[in-house]
């Protein structure tokens, strides 16, 4: 499609063509006319077809917009390892960065681990101080975490800082 202006003599009216062409010839649909008047302004008038091509195209943007602007969300069939713990009184700042640190490490030696999240924002009950969660590609990659030497090594250093922890497993059906 293109738009092609149309000028009458001396440049006092026009008309704006809408083209169509198909391969078997061209089709010409006029959406706007324009009149000029020397010492007059310039005055654009819509035809009937430009009015449903305007109002047709106002209501494509709104729709799209509204298509876009709503919720969206999956569930995915992965799995959620949710800790949230107290650290020990006795635990050192350094101790607690290591073993944060740690949690890094153990997911690039465990296959199956695809996201990690270490830092708690709200911690629900208050009185714990940190979180982490591990999100496993499947069951299977679960278990081997689990039962990973990677996992026992980094609970082995882990488990003598913490007071008290909660751990839930999450998954959709």
């Amino acid at each position: 499609m293109q738009i092609v202006p149309r000028h009458a003599a001396r440049f006092r009216a026009c008309n704006v063509l809408l083209d169509v062409r198909c391969e078997s010839g061209a089709t010409s649909l006029k959406l706007v006319t324009c009149n000029f008047v020397e010492g007059e302004e310039m005055r654009i008038h819509l035809t009937h077809a430009g009015k449903i091509f305007c109002g047709v195209l106002a209501a494509a943007l709104f729709a799209s917009g509204y298509v876009a602007g709503q919720n969206r969300f999956g569930q995915p069939k992965t799995i959620l390892h949710v800790v949230e713990l107290k650290w020990s009184p006795a635990a050192s700042d350094a101790e607690k960065q290591q073993a944060i640190d740690g949690i890094k490490d153990m997911a690039t030696k465990i296959p199956g681990i695809k996201n990690i999240w270490i830092k708690g924002e709200r911690m629900q009950p208050r009185d714990f101080n940190a979180a982490y969660a591990i999100e496993f590609r499947d069951r299977a990659a679960a278990d081997a975490y689990a039962e990973s030497p990677a996992h026992a090594a980094w609970e082995a250093q882990y488990v003598p800082l913490r007071a008290a922890s909660i751990s839930i497993q999450v998954t959709n059906p």
